[in-house]
């Protein structure tokens, strides 16, 4: 609608020509032709601009459609890192697991050795005790009797 207003107001123009031109009818058809060439040879150049502009937004396209394809190929990549990071994980926390069941099945034992050890050496202490109270009561029978026979032997 808006590409016919300038041959409309030319028109408009040229209606008052008709009156001076003795042959209006081959005058206004010149006239026509004119104005249906200019109008043609706009239409061609908004052609010709709306081509580039097509092609503009192809290439923009092209150019969102490599980014899209770039970017879920980023993003499936970053899956497959996150999966093999996560079986990784897996692999570490289970291996983790057992050392700890190991660990904690060598504590056991370590515990329970460290018992047996307390308990000789609970035992080896009263030995102990009980050896220096025999000392120390044979010392006091010695005191005791003059110059019994063990003092002689170790004099």
């Amino acid at each position: 609608m808006g590409t016919f207003r300038p041959c409309i107001s030319f028109l408009r123009f040229a209606l008052p020509l008709k009156r001076w031109l003795s042959t209006s009818a081959p005058a206004l058809l010149v006239v026509l032709f004119v104005v249906l060439g200019l109008e043609v040879f706009r239409l061609k150049e908004h052609k010709a601009s709306l081509e580039e502009l097509v092609k503009q937004k192809d290439s923009q396209f092209r150019a969102l459609e490599k980014l899209h394809e770039d970017s879920q190929t980023a993003a499936q990549l970053d899956a497959e890192q996150t999966a093999r990071s996560l079986h990784a994980f897996t692999q570490d926390k289970a291996r983790l697991g057992s050392k700890g069941e190991e660990l904690n099945g060598y504590l056991q034992t370590c515990e329970g050795e460290r018992q047996l050890l307390l308990s000789e050496l609970n035992g080896s202490r009263m030995r102990a005790h009980e050896i220096h109270d025999l000392a120390h009561k044979a010392m006091q029978c010695c005191d005791s009797v003059p110059m019994c026979n063990l003092c002689r032997m170790r004099r």
